[in-house]
């Protein structure tokens, strides 16, 4: 481990050590070092913990939590149906949405042993685990900033995910990500050996994919899948008492984290550098989200017109409120599954009215077939200009 320029090693000797709970002592420590050095002056923190990504390694505390509260008991489709009746209950998706069928190429949760089950809950308890851990380490930054008297006038940015979410624990999850990415899968039975180590640093654990797909509610797909927003998507929410009114609202404006950057500049009212150290810089092609913050501008029109996406032959596209992306040629859970020769051709795309079908339910390329030509072609220009 490199702390700046300096190897440490803080796990030595500490068997409850984290790095989660280590990033979250640095950033607070950071906090009260530049509020007594500098009161007067602005300060940045990117707090970035590893959290959800794999190896999914929470506290056992955290784990005990999560075990006790039976959230996973009915499987990833009753699971993934309560998902989807929250958010549009909470209005985090419009209540036009439609959440689409289980897929028939996932194993459904009665088709499992109970001893598949019993290691699946394992699975998804400490994931979540390991989610509500990361967050409850946020936390404890954000309430310093509230100590410190700084919480009315800092611009809050959380963003949760992991891309969209990661099927690449395999069919039946896994305690070793690696073995995904040499092919080797393990049945649940085989996997029983790791099942009270699951989480801990004796594994590099990762979930079966009927958690991924569920954990992608509204949408479909995981991560690498860049052609839908399941591979995509993650939830952001923004605090700013002092800049930002209204308390609870939701927005619904089509945003990329490219825009981030910008956002920041325009609330702290700082111009983006020509030239940083004697580097000419190239000019952001993010939009700021600014003009999202009143109320009156909850329903303003978007100001991304447009954004391409693209991972392991996976393409998408977004333009104006219309959505294209092309099939998955292979599922991202089989790491070993070959790849197209030619990913610019030859690939099936679909198409979205996102106005109409904000969770991508209705496929209408077939009747919209210029409207996907167009999208086609301006996919291929994006792609040319930012390759």
């Amino acid at each position: 481990m490199i702390y700046n320029t300096t190897p440490i090693h803080p796990f030595s000797g500490n068997p409850g050590f984290n790095l989660t709970t280590a990033m979250a002592d640095d950033a607070i420590t950071y906090i009260r070092t530049q509020t007594e050095i500098a009161p007067a002056r602005p300060w940045f923190i990117h707090y970035a913990p590893g959290g959800t990504h794999a190896p999914h390694q929470p506290t056992r505390e955290w784990v005990e939590r999560i075990e006790a509260l039976n959230l996973f008991n009915d499987g990833w489709e009753r699971l993934r149906e309560c998902i989807f009746a929250n958010q549009q209950r909470l209005g985090v998706i419009p209540a036009n949405a439609q959440l689409a069928a289980w897929p028939d190429f996932l194993q459904r949760w009665d088709s499992l042993s109970e001893g598949e089950k019993r290691l699946f809950i394992r699975q998804a308890n400490v994931y979540a685990a390991y989610l509500a851990y990361t967050d409850h380490q946020i936390g404890r930054v954000i309430a310093e900033v509230e100590r410190q008297g700084q919480l009315d006038n800092t611009l809050i940015i959380y963003i949760s995910g992991d891309n969209g979410s990661s099927a690449e624990g395999s069919l039946n999850g896994t305690p070793n990500e690696v073995m995904y990415f040499n092919g080797v899968s393990l049945t649940a039975e085989q996997q029983m050996p790791w099942f009270d180590a699951w989480g801990s640093d004796q594994t590099y654990a990762h979930m079966a994919v009927g958690w991924s797909w569920a954990f992608s509610t509204p949408n479909r797909w995981t991560k690498q899948i860049a052609s839908h927003f399941g591979g995509t998507r993650n939830g952001m929410a923004l605090s700013w008492p002092r800049g930002i009114a209204e308390r609870g609202g939701v927005r619904h404006q089509f945003h990329h984290v490219i825009d981030v950057v910008p956002t920041i500049l325009e609330a702290a009212g700082v111009a983006a550098p020509q030239s940083v150290n004697g580097i000419t810089q190239r000019p952001f092609s993010g939009v700021s989200m600014a003009y999202t913050f009143p109320q009156a501008g909850a329903n303003a029109p978007s100001r991304r017109r447009t954004q391409y996406f693209e991972i392991l032959g996976n393409h998408g596209i977004y333009h104006e409120g219309w959505f294209a992306g092309t099939t998955p040629p292979e599922p991202p859970w089989d790491a070993m599954a070959p790849r197209p020769i030619d990913v610019m051709n030859g690939l099936h795309w679909e198409l979205y009215n996102l106005a109409d079908d904000p969770t991508q339910f209705r496929d209408i390329s077939a009747q919209n077939p210029e409207r996907l030509r167009m999208m086609c072609e301006i996919f291929t220009m994006e792609a040319t200009r930012n390759q």
